[in-house]
């Protein structure tokens, strides 16, 4: 798989001129000197600290895309990530990152195709690019293309068979994405299949485990309501299993519609007092059609791609953990 010189060269615009420092946020003109410091490390926490600007980081975008040619793959990946949060007000550097889908670093390839959906304007219009990382060297490349794909909801057909990969995924964690995934866009058949797998990992030991295969079961639609049911039938729930009820009551608030099977069991739920209480008068008015369908849950801190509200706000918040292991400085 490789990008025609044409398309990079084409691609390859200058980036934006560099405000001055002193028109910067003191804290986010520190970090930009930051971006310069000799010790690699200190760059890549400076880029990852600009990432939790979001949106308002976008006086620094010039000094992220120099972040960019950085030598160290930690710190490219870093820059690409802080330029994934600030989504559409870093729409200019899309043809920057492009390129960067050929770094020899995996996870800097990584971090791009997840970015760029999130900066375009139009998400679609990056399934091309995200359609040619579905022949990548690397799995974890093939899986994240796979899967933007399938949430933006564009060449679907060509990401299914990357998606069943992964549900051999020897990292549960990804097996689990990749079920929950592939239970969206799967037919009638392979959704019985994946709900016969999640329904397998509710006796794990691990309740993140548990938690994981609930949600695999709401992404299946009506196919998961018999095993979700059963769930939330009890009335008082061992302690450790109560984040997987809750989890599970969010799940049939997820499926909408077609959960309406469900509304007994919700009802009582409904009954309980206090988180309990709102928890399933939100699905069960989902359920009847009386509010939206509850939103999928992001994985990690990564952004949807399309955010049902763009935080424009202008404090730095705590950096959010990265949703893939720090690569070691040399790639």
């Amino acid at each position: 798989m490789t990008l025609s010189a044409g398309l990079i060269l084409a691609l390859a615009a200058a980036p934006p001129a560099s405000p001055s420092p002193a028109a910067m946020p003191p804290r986010m003109a520190e970090l930009v000197k930051q971006l310069k410091d000799p010790d690699w490390d200190t760059r890549m926490e400076a880029a990852t600290s600009l990432g939790a600007f979001g949106p308002a980081a976008a006086p620094a975008l010039p000094n992220l895309i120099e972040a960019l040619k950085d030598p160290v793959p930690a710190v490219r990946m870093k820059a690409v990530d802080a330029i994934m949060f600030m989504r559409t007000a870093a729409a200019s550097a899309a043809p920057l990152l492009t390129p960067m889908l050929e770094d020899p670093d995996e996870l800097v390839r990584v971090s791009v195709v997840v970015a760029l959906p999130r900066i375009a304007a139009q998400p679609p219009t990056t399934a091309p690019l995200l359609k040619k990382m579905l022949a990548d060297k690397a799995w974890p490349v093939r899986r994240q293309a796979a899967l933007q794909l399938v949430e933006i909801g564009t060449e679907v057909p060509a990401a299914i068979p990357v998606l069943r990969e992964g549900l051999s995924d020897p990292i549960l964690p990804n097996r689990l994405v990749a079920m929950a995934a592939l239970g969206h866009v799967a037919d009638a058949e392979e959704k019985k299949k994946i709900a016969a797998m999640a329904v397998a990992l509710l006796g794990d030991h691990e309740r993140e485990t548990r938690t994981g295969a609930v949600r695999v079961l709401g992404a299946l639609g009506a196919e998961g309501v018999p095993h979700l049911v059963p769930l939330i039938a009890k009335a008082t729930p061992d302690p450790e299993d109560r984040p997987v009820q809750v989890e599970a009551v969010r799940a049939l608030g997820r499926i909408g519609p077609e959960a309406r099977s469900a509304l007994p069991a919700l009802e009582q739920v409904a009954a309980r007092k206090g988180m309990w209480a709102k928890m399933a008068q939100r699905s069960i008015a989902a359920i009847e059609g009386k509010a939206s369908a509850l939103p999928e849950e992001g994985a990690g801190p990564v952004p949807p791609i399309v955010p049902e509200k763009e935080d424009a706000g202008g404090a730095e918040t705590p950096p959010a953990p990265s949703p893939r292991p720090s690569p070691s400085p040399q790639g």
